[in-house]
């Protein structure tokens, strides 16, 4: 599977029997979703594998094609990742336990050490309605839901969701035996709180890790209509100032090059309708 790849690149990995193009190991050996229960059946998906494989030797053909508009080639760099049999689920967990009513954007933390998640199967459900993912991030597992304006409103209160997650295992997955069919799937059910004034949720570094000598950071405000400056600080030092956001976020980089090592408490200090609200998140530089 396909981890990452350079801007604008189109990375295809195809499954071989041989050094020989043609011996593709049939459908599933080629990077598209063959799982017609997936919500990303028939994707282009940049995994590719073998069900019930016969042991022997087995070779991974890498290409790229041309932009069917413009002919202009999609070849990049990109980095790999490889598993064999595996049976485990992604794990889940909700980031955004509180939002602000109207159109939030909800934030989870979705990890799978073995295949890896497929980010095509990423959806968020409230009531009666499905909303797949916006962005997702392979490293930091950070998956994020921003709320389109078709999309119904929360009201205030706890509310009941839902969250799907499955990995390339399930995508590739021609035959199952068993009574799951779904068997790396997973479906976390959460409460949400939602609340009608304004809220600040830290996603980036996650609290208590080691950051190295620079560190993403990454905060969610609400609502996001309303959310004007935000700035970072390392305890009273200021980081850096931010006036535009993007569904509420608001992102930056922290470089530590000269910052000590151990225990630093990060803030971020965000406007919304002339107020202000303040998160901490505690770290440690690590380098």
């Amino acid at each position: 599977a396909v981890v990452s790849s350079s801007p604008a690149a189109a990375i295809d990995p195809f499954f071989l029997s041989a050094k020989d193009e043609n011996s593709v190991v049939g459908y599933v050996g080629t990077p598209t979703n063959i799982n017609g229960f997936t919500p990303g059946y028939r994707l282009p998906i940049g995994a590719a594998g073998a069900n019930f494989a016969q042991p022997g030797r087995y070779y991974v053909a890498v290409d790229s094609g041309r932009d069917e508009f413009t002919n202009q080639r999609r070849a990049g760099s990109y980095r790999l990742r490889s598993w064999v049999n595996d049976m485990r689920p992604p794990t889940v967990r909700l980031l955004t336990t509180r939002v602000s009513a109207g159109r939030p954007t909800i934030a989870i933390q979705t990890l799978d050490t073995g295949a890896g998640v497929d980010p095509f199967s990423l959806v968020f459900n409230y009531g009666r309605v499905l909303i797949g993912a916006a962005a997702y991030d392979p490293f930091s597992g950070v998956a994020l839901f921003p709320l389109p304006d078709a999309a119904p409103r929360i009201g205030a209160g706890r509310r009941r969701v839902a969250f799907q997650t499955a990995d390339y295992q399930e995508a590739k997955n021609a035959d199952v035996y068993g009574r799951d069919l779904m068997p790396n799937t997973r479906v976390k059910a959460s409460r949400l709180r939602v609340v009608s004034g304004p809220t600040l949720t830290w996603l980036m570094p996650r609290s208590r890790t080691c950051v190295a000598r620079s560190a993403p950071l990454l905060v969610v405000a609400g609502p996001a209509g309303k959310a004007r400056t935000a700035r970072f600080f390392d305890g009273r030092r200021h980081i850096r100032s931010l006036r535009r956001n993007v569904a509420g976020l608001y992102s930056s980089t922290w470089r530590t090059g000269k910052t000590k090592r151990g225990l630093h408490t990060l803030r971020a200090v965000v406007r919304i309708g002339g107020k202000r609200v303040e998160a901490t998140r505690v770290v440690r530089v690590c380098r």
